[in-house]
C-alpha cells in the first residue's frame, strides 16, 4: 500500500514554493525597473570652461580655426588651381625684392585683412603647393594661441613655463606641419604661422 504525504511535508512544500514565487517575483521586477533605464538616452552635461584636469581651456568661440591642417578652405599643400577654386583666394607673383623666388607665389584672400603683419594669407610653391599661412586677428589655434595672446596665456596653453617677451619658437602642429610663434618686446604673440616642415619657398 502506498504511502500518503504527511500534512506536515505538504506544508513545508507549500512553503517552499510560495517563497520561491516571491524571490521570483522580487527578481523580475527588478529587472523590469533596470530596464527602464535607458542608458542609451543622451545626457545633459553642464557646460564648463574647466578641462578634466581642472585646467582652463581656451575660449575659440566666434574665431577661424588655424590649423593643424590649414585655414578656412585654405589647406597646406593644395596646388594654385586648388586655392582659386576655392573661391576665397587668389595667387600672384611676387618679386625678388619681397623675397619670392622665382617658383614662389603669394597667396592672398580676396575679403580683407585686417592684420598688417603680411598683405598676403601665405606663400605657394608651384612645385609642392601651398607652404605657408599667416594668422590673421580672427585665427586661433586649436591651443587657443592667436595673435594678441599674451605671454601667461601662450604658456599656459602650450605648457612653455618658461617663455618669456621676445621669444621665436616653432612647435608642432602635424606630424606635416608647425607652427611660428613670435613674441613682441611687448609681450604679446605678433607673428603665427603655420607651415609645411618641407618647403622650397622659405622665408627670406
Amino acid at each position: 500500500m502506498k504511502r500518503q504525504p504527511s500534512r506536515t511535508w505538504e506544508r513545508r512544500t507549500f512553503m517552499t514554493r510560495l517563497v520561491a514565487v516571491f524571490a521570483l517575483l522580487l527578481f523580475t521586477g527588478g529587472l523590469a525597473s533596470c530596464s527602464n533605464d535607458d542608458s542609451s538616452d543622451p545626457v545633459e552635461v553642464p557646460r564648463t570652461s574647466q578641462g578634466t584636469e581642472g585646467a582652463e581651456q581656451p575660449d575659440t568661440s566666434g574665431t577661424r580655426l588655424f590649423g593643424p591642417s590649414g585655414v578656412g578652405d585654405l589647406l597646406l599643400g593644395m596646388n594654385a588651381d586648388e586655392v582659386a577654386e576655392t573661391g576665397t583666394a587668389r595667387v600672384a607673383r611676387g618679386s625678388v625684392e619681397e623675397g619670392m623666388m622665382p617658383h614662389c607665389r603669394w597667396v592672398i584672400e580676396l575679403q580683407g585683412r585686417e592684420n598688417e603683419t603680411y598683405f598676403a594669407t601665405g606663400r605657394l610653391s608651384v612645385n609642392r603647393g601651398l607652404e605657408t599661412l599667416y594668422a590673421d586677428t580672427d585665427d586661433v589655434t586649436p591651443q587657443g594661441v592667436r595673435l594678441g595672446s599674451t605671454v601667461a596665456e601662450v604658456s599656459s596653453a602650450i605648457s612653455r613655463p618658461n617663455l618669456k617677451a621676445g621669444d621665436f619658437f616653432t612647435i608642432p602642429a602635424s606630424i606635416t606641419s608647425d607652427y611660428i610663434i613670435g613674441m613682441s618686446l611687448d609681450g604679446e604673440v605678433n607673428t603665427l604661422t603655420l607651415q609645411t616642415r618641407v618647403r622650397d619657398c622659405p622665408e627670406q
